[in-house]
Parts: structure tokens; C-alpha cells; sequence
């Protein structure tokens, strides 16, 4: 292996005429506020203010180990040697960039010329005097452009709303550093990180501390890695990264498909595909983490890893050949679709036909409202099959309504240790994938039907649970009330003869929620009840109520009105046991059914 370690600091790589890369396998721009803020508090905090008045001494600031494929030394032997590949330091470079740019956005109304200096570490001429940005990056282009790179003077004209995820973190990032540099915070923040008294930095001129901060930045120690062989440096890359964070496993991940897949002449094909898998994931609301998607694709498809051993994995089990590597790309791009709608079902992903509607609110129950992560493991396979027309509609509503009836009883009631659902929904998605035929996807629903079963509480611990549960509309996002409010919707759904829940539902006190009763938030206290006949109801007492109470076509208040001419504290609990038994007998239980 041949490669060469020395020690730079960041101004002589800014300033040595290359053309600094980020290749096409290296992650998008994902660091957040939290992460900028401790790296600007890790800048500052190495400044020391003992001369009042002067500029802030420094002291030297380390930033770790950057890889980088090229050269540093030379410039006239050819195009390919003033062109640096940043192969680990992506994040931290850009980074840099960006608080440089920030830095030269500040000074420029203050000192011009200072601030058009600062600037060209960030946008610099070649020795023909042609302008061309420090650091390139195709994934974010144009945006990272126009928002960091452009001239100070004519940024604004050229600033359009982010298009994607590394979009937003950049302009986030950037807006993070203008935030802590500006007149009304830079003294301030820096006395909270200094732990100095506010008055301290008094005596200092704003313009003295941002030079101070110019300078720590570009006089930061790296140990700079080169290699002129990109085969070395990927080998580098999987020793420095082999035990870093989750996120690193998908980068290495990623680095080893682009490796099989170098660019051709038409297109690089490679870069297109994982685009487009990652634009898949961001195309919705509550839009899916990439390295989340990617493992529970592993885990539904080949096997079940950790983060941590997600490489490892690929290496022995996933792809070899060109052809090979395509394919998964292809086939990443396809389950990255599946995964945004198991994150956000909308109907038109099953072509607005009504008989799928339920599926829609099945999936976002599962997800949003009982947060069962490990379910989207299933669901990827479930999805694939029916995408392969290897499973009914019927079974698949089936399946799925029990899941959620299911995880509804074990979570959300119980809450019960959830811990064994991911082996096994990884088993049996790897299991549903290798059927090849309707016969064989049968057998694999219900062994998963037999295996839930048995799993389901008993109906004992389940009505003891379900009497717990409470509902309050000044708090509709806890588990208990969300587990709550299911309960009722479901309830009412089931008397209505309804597959999914009413569109005009509201949730009903019977017992005023403002009053003193102790048993007024309990489930037993609740019905559903149109909500264009509860919004006049107010806080009236239960006997001003049963009179409107009559106007509603809810099968379920029609049977409470027929029970009940009174309604007091000794009711509900009564009340609760009856819905719980309800619930457990009349809505989960047939959802089992007998395995076929």
C-alpha cells in the first residue's frame, strides 16, 4: 500500500491550488445544529482573552485524519494532479467552507477588503486567474453553490429554497454559523463557552475576534492522508471507518458498489441510482433516515445485523460483479419507494381502489401511532410479494390489520417488551421473499399468524391494561391517549360496520373533562360522537347532554342511550371493563382466526 501521512493545516490545503472533490461515493452533507454549534465552541473555546482590547491569542486546534486522493505536492504534471478527492474528511471540510463563508458574509460590511480575502478560501482563481470554487460537490450542486460559494455581494439574487435533505442541512448549517457570528450573539456566546462575565469581551472590537476566529480555523492541525491509488485508498477509507458510527457502514457500503461500478462515458448510472433511492426517502412527509431504510431492507431481505456489522454482511452475502451491483441498485431504488409509503401510505400507492383503504390506515397506525419501527421489516417483504402478485389483496389486508391489532395490544395496552419482533419479522420477510408461489406465501402468513397468537396478552392482562388508559384533548400525543383514542375510533368503527375509522368522529367526555371527577379522563368515560353534534355540547353536564346525544346515528350511543338514563364515577369503571372485554373479544381476537 502506498500512501503518504503528514501534517498540514487547513490554510496550506485551502491554499495550495487544487480543485478539492467530494466523490460520488461519499455521504451527503448530514451534520445538524447540535454538531456545527460544538464544532464553533470548539473553535472559540481555544481563544484566550488576557489583553483587553487586543486580538484573542490562539492555541492549536486539532481536527483528526483526513484521506484524500491525490497529491498535495506539484501542480504542472497534468489536470490530474491539481485535483484533490476528499475520500474521509467530507463533512468536516465542508464544514469548514461553510463557517468561512459565514465569516466573510459578517466582516463584509465591516472591513471589504478582509472579507474578500477570508472569501478566497472558499472561491479562488487558478494560476490563469480563472475563478473556480476550493471545494466541488455534485450532490448538492447548484444549491451549495449559490448559498455558500457565491460572491458575498451577489448571493441573495441567487438563493432558491433547498431541493433536498443536503440542501437543507447546508443552509441550516450556514444559517447555524450567521446566528452565532453576528453583532447581537458573538460576544455572547463566547463568554458562555469561556465561562466569562458578560461584560468581559467589552473592551474587544467585534472585527478583532472574527479575524481570531479566521485564523484558529485555518491554522487547525489535520494528519493528511494521500494516496495516488484509489484501490488504496478505499482500503484506507474501511480501516479509518470500520468502527465508526452506523451511518458509516451505508458510506462503506456505498463505497464498494461505486468501486464495482466505475463511471462510463453515457452516464454514471451508479450515482443516478442511489440518487434516486435517497430522493425516495425525502419525496414525503415524515420522510425515512437512510441508514434506518437501508438496514431494515438488509434485515427483510438477507439478514438480520446490527448497524455496526452492516458491512461486514454486505461483503460476504451481498453483490460481486458489475452486473450484480446494478441490480441491487435497481432494486434499492424500488424498496426505497415501499418504504416511503410503509412511512406515509396515501391511497393513490394502491390505485385509490376503496378495498384498500383500510391497508392505508393500517400501516399508519402501525407506524406513526404505535411507533412499531420493527414492522417496516415485514412490511417491505409484504409489499414486495404483493408487488410480485404472490399474495391476495385479501391476505394482505389480513395480515397487516392483524399486526396492528396485534402491536395495538402488546405495545401500546401492555407495554410489553418488544425486543424479540425484529429477528423474527426479519425471518419471516426473508422467509415470505424465497416463496415462488401463492401456496407458499400462505403457509408463511400463517405461521406469522400462529406465532403472534401466541404471543397476543391474555385476556385478563389485556382488560386490567386497557382500564388504565386515559384521554384528555389537552394532550393527544402520549402513548396512553393515542392507545386511547385508537380504542374508541376502532370501537365505533366496528358497531358502525365500518372497515375503517369515521371520518366525522370526535371523542366524547361523557362526564365533563372540566369537572372534579376523578373518573373523568378514564376510557370509560368515553364515546365517540359526531363532531358537528360535540362541538355545541361544550362543558355541559351528562343530563343537558342525553338529549343531543339522541341526534346521533352512532350505533354505539344509541346502545349507551338505551342503558344508561344516569351516568356517574361507579359507572366507568364498570364501562371500561365492558370495552376492554369488547375490544379483546369482539375486534382483536377474530383478526387471528384459525391457521389455515
Amino acid at each position: 500500500m502506498d500512501f503518504t501521512p503528514e501534517q498540514f493545516n487547513i490554510q496550506s490545503i485551502l491554499n495550495a491550488k487544487k480543485h478539492l472533490l467530494v466523490p460520488r461515493f461519499q455521504r451527503e452533507y448530514c451534520w445538524d445544529d447540535h454538531v456545527t454549534t460544538e464544532f464553533f465552541n470548539d473553535i472559540v473555546s481555544r481563544l484566550e482573552f488576557s489583553d483587553a482590547g487586543k486580538r484573542p491569542k490562539r492555541s492549536p486546534y486539532f481536527m483528526g485524519t483526513l484521506l484524500f486522493l491525490g497529491t498535495m505536492h506539484g501542480t504542472d504534471d497534468g489536470n490530474d494532479n491539481k485535483q484533490l478527492e476528499i475520500v474521509d474528511g467530507q463533512q468536516r471540510m465542508t464544514t469548514i467552507t461553510i463557517l468561512l463563508s459565514a465569516l466573510a458574509a459578517r466582516m463584509h460590511d465591516m472591513n471589504p477588503h478582509l472579507s474578500d480575502k477570508v472569501f478566497e478560501y472558499v472561491s479562488d482563481t487558478d494560476d490563469d486567474g480563472n475563478p473556480f470554487p476550493v471545494l466541488t460537490t455534485k450532490t448538492s450542486y447548484p444549491f451549495f453553490q449559490n448559498y455558500v460559494q457565491a460572491p458575498v455581494a451577489r448571493r441573495e439574487a441567487l438563493i432558491s429554497d433547498p431541493e433536498s435533505e443536503e440542501d437543507e442541512c447546508i443552509k441550516k448549517a450556514y444559517d447555524n454559523f450567521s446566528r452565532l457570528l453576528s453583532e447581537t450573539n458573538l460576544k455572547k456566546n463566547i463568554c458562555r463557552i469561556k465561562g466569562l462575565d458578560e461584560s468581559a469581551l467589552d473592551s474587544y472590537e467585534d472585527l478583532e475576534i472574527l479575524k481570531a476566529i479566521r485564523d484558529e480555523v485555518l491554522q487547525s492541525q489535520v494528519v493528511l492522508i494521500t494516496t495516488k491509488d484509489r484501490q488504496d485508498a478505499n482500503m484506507i477509507f474501511e480501516i479509518l471507518n470500520g468502527k465508526g458510527v452506523h451511518l458509516a457502514s451505508v458510506d462503506l457500503i456505498k463505497n464498494r458498489l461505486f468501486e464495482k461500478l466505475p463511471v462510463d462515458s453515457a452516464a454514471d448510472k451508479a450515482e443516478e441510482l442511489w440518487g434516486k433511492a435517497k430522493a425516495e426517502l425525502v419525496s414525503r412527509q415524515n420522510s425515512g433516515n437512510f441508514g434506518t431504510f437501508y438496514r431494515h431492507y438488509w434485515l427483510s431481505k438477507y439478514k438480520k445485523v446490527k448497524f455496526d456489522d452492516l458491512y461486514d454482511s454486505f461483503g460476504k452475502i451481498g453483490p460481486k460483479n458489475k452486473d450484480d451491483c446494478l441490480a441491487f441498485l435497481k432494486e434499492l431504488v424500488i424498496e426505497a419507494h415501499l418504504y416511503t409509503v410503509i412511512m406515509n401510505p396515501q391511497k393513490g400507492d394502491f390505485g385509490n381502489r376503496k378495498e384498500y383503504y383500510p391497508l392505508v390506515e393500517y400501516i399508519r397506525h402501525l407506524d406513526e401511532w404505535f411507533g412499531v419501527t420493527q414492522a417496516r421489516i415485514a412490511m417491505l417483504a409484504l409489499l414486495d410479494v404483493k408487488e410480485r402478485g404472490l399474495i391476495s389483496g385479501k391476505d394482505l389486508l389480513s395480515c397487516v390489520q392483524m399486526m396492528e391489532l396485534f402491536h395495538f395490544a402488546y405495545n401500546s395496552v401492555c407495554h410489553m417488551q418488544s425486543n424479540k419482533f425484529e429477528p423474527q419479522y426479519s425471518k419471516f420477510a426473508i422467509e415470505l421473499r424465497e416463496k415462488k408461489n401463492k401456496s407458499d406465501t400462505k403457509q408463511v402468513l400463517n405461521g406469522l399468524r400462529e406465532k403472534l397468537r401466541r404471543w397476543l396478552p391474555d385476556e385478563a392482562a389485556f382488560i386490567g391494561s386497557f382500564c388504565e388508559l386515559t384521554y384528555t384533548k389537552k394532550n393527544s400525543n402520549s402513548n396512553k391517549i393515542m392507545a386511547a383514542k385508537y380504542a374508541i375510533n376502532k370501537i365505533a368503527a366496528v358497531k358502525q360496520n365500518h372497515d375503517t375509522f369515521l371520518d366525522d368522529l370526535s371523542v366524547e367526555h361523557l362526564i365533563p373533562e372540566s369537572s372534579s371527577s376523578e373518573a373523568r379522563l378514564s376510557i370509560g368515560n368515553l364515546i365517540a360522537l359526531e363532531g358537528t353534534i360535540n362541538k355545541d355540547l361544550g362543558d355541559a353536564a351528562l343530563p343537558e347532554k342525553l338529549s343531543t346525544y339522541q341526534k346521533s346515528h352512532y350505533e354505539w350511543m344509541k346502545e349507551f342511550l338505551s342503558k344508561h338514563k344516569t351516568f356517574g364515577d361507579d359507572d366507568v369503571r364498570r364501562r371500561a371493563e365492558e370495552m376492554g372485554k369488547y375490544m379483546y373479544n369482539e375486534v382483536i381476537r377474530p383478526a387471528f382466526g384459525q391457521a389455515d
